[in-house]
């Protein structure tokens, strides 16, 4: 039951042979994680036959979501094709709100003292 289930929904397309390993484990992890939600939750996607998939979709966002937030605030500008990317995982662009001047300190600025 699990082998069918895992290969179903496998990560490990076209990979190098070292990185099988690493593909399964995930496979069988977030199979597991599939198995101990839908027995909590038994009414989340009641008759959809890709209801696995659906929440391996939910679950990659929430585990990518604080990463986005933490680049697209620790970023003042981010390439074009990473804004676009975060925008089709439903990241909202950040809008930047002019900070304001302190006048403290500032008046007229002195003369120099080198010679023309």
């Amino acid at each position: 039951m699990a082998t069918n289930s895992v290969s179903g929904y496998a990560f490990r397309t076209y990979t190098w042979k070292h990185q099988v390993l690493w593909y399964n484990l995930l496979d069988i992890a977030t199979l597991n994680a599939y198995t101990l939600f839908a027995a909590q939750h038994p009414d989340f996607n009641t008759g959809v036959t890709s209801a696995r998939r659906l929440f391996l979709k939910e679950l990659s966002k929430e585990l990518v979501t604080p990463h986005m937030k933490s680049r697209r605030e620790g970023c003042r500008q981010l390439p074009t094709k990473i804004n676009e990317a975060m925008g089709r995982c439903g990241m909202t662009k950040a809008t930047a709100q002019p900070r304001e001047r302190s006048r403290h300190g500032q008046g007229k600025r002195k003369r120099s003292d080198l010679p023309k």
